[in-house]
């Protein structure tokens, strides 16, 4: 198996090449920007896509294994909408049933999973707009996001099929899931520039040069 650590051989490079190509040309802070985008957009392949099947006998023996054992399929997926989170939430209450505990425990135990698609995508929403004006215009970011998901799902399925055995899970929770995560970055995005405009406009108009409030 092929770690997501090893990505960092492929990250460095491109981190020195942003550098490099934005030195001069932006400032500071957009160059800042570009930088912790590049680390995060290979921080979320190596999370998604690995760790990745390479050694050509493992693959053969997952494959045969898959292929052999009765009623194991080939590939894992989920096509109903809230089927995943349903199924978790009935989990943690036959759990706590079974076996008592804190029920708030057991729900987090098996819902972390889902608030972590929450967030994979959050900083996508947010560094966007930060990175070009572009952005700024809230469909476009969630269309990009929106974008990001679907091909992050449908490289693992594809990932599933080229292997042979369930590579990967295929859920349609995790598109929308990862589509909230990047529009409540996006909100946070505009929320800190309403913040800083207040800022600034409560700066000026106490400066020795401004006009004082009403």
């Amino acid at each position: 198996m092929l770690p997501g650590a090893d990505l960092v051989f492929l990250a460095v490079p491109a981190l020195v090449w942003c550098v490099w190509r934005s030195w001069s040309r932006v400032s500071r802070t957009q160059l800042l920007v570009r930088c912790v985008l590049v680390v995060y957009l290979f921080g979320v392949v190596g999370v998604t896509m690995f760790p990745l099947p390479v050694v050509p006998s493992e693959i053969s023996i997952r494959r045969d294994w898959v292929r052999t054992t009765p009623g194991y399929p080939s590939l894992h997926y989920n096509l109903v909408p809230g089927a995943s989170i349903g199924n978790a939430i009935s989990d943690a209450l036959q759990s706590h049933r079974d076996v008592g505990g804190s029920l708030a425990s057991s729900l987090w135990l098996l819902l972390a999973p889902f608030l972590g698609n929450v967030a994979m995508l959050l900083p996508l929403g947010f560094l966007l707009p930060l990175l070009s004006a572009r952005w700024r215009r809230w469909w476009r970011t969630a269309a990009l996001v929106a974008a990001t998901t679907v091909t992050i799902e449908v490289a693992q399925l594809l990932g599933s099929l080229a292997y042979g055995f369930p590579y990967k899970t295929f859920d349609v929770d995790d598109i929308w899931l990862n589509f909230l995560g990047g529009v409540i970055g996006y909100g946070l995005y505009k929320l800190l520039a309403l913040v800083l405009r207040d800022r600034v406009k409560a700066e000026s108009s106490g400066s020795p040069g401004g006009t004082a409030a009403a």
